[in-house]
């Protein structure tokens, strides 16, 4: 076994290369996060690009079954007689309902009139 030296200087060496042997370490672990860090923020643009096709897959199935049933609903108001059939159905629903006129005795409608 070696005898330990009491040389100031060789111990500072002994020092110098362990501390330029953990500063080569921390580097490749740094390097090796680095890298490890780059392929996960890929992966994750990955998936998010995949998530955002399959939305808009989504969204494109959901227009198209959308515009095909307004397409379906205006073919059926075409082929209605009369005067609703050109009403159209957003018109209809935004349409003021008529109050009831057989109110009992004493209750007035909101317009105002006498029924």
């Amino acid at each position: 076994m070696a005898k330990r030296t009491k040389d100031p200087e060789t111990r500072v060496r002994h020092k110098l290369a362990r501390a330029q042997a953990d500063l080569q370490r921390a580097r490749d672990k740094r390097a090796l996060a680095m890298m490890r860090g780059e392929v996960e923020v890929e992966q994750a643009r990955r998936r998010a690009d995949a998530r955002l096709a399959r939305a808009t897959v989504r969204v494109e199935r959901r227009l198209q079954t959308v515009s095909r049933l307004e397409s379906d609903l205006q073919a059926l108001a075409a082929n209605q007689p009369g005067p609703e059939a050109a009403v159209s159905p957003q018109e209809v629903a935004l349409a003021p309902a008529e109050p009831p006129r057989d109110l009992p005795d004493g209750i007035v409608p909101p317009d105002g009139e006498e029924p």
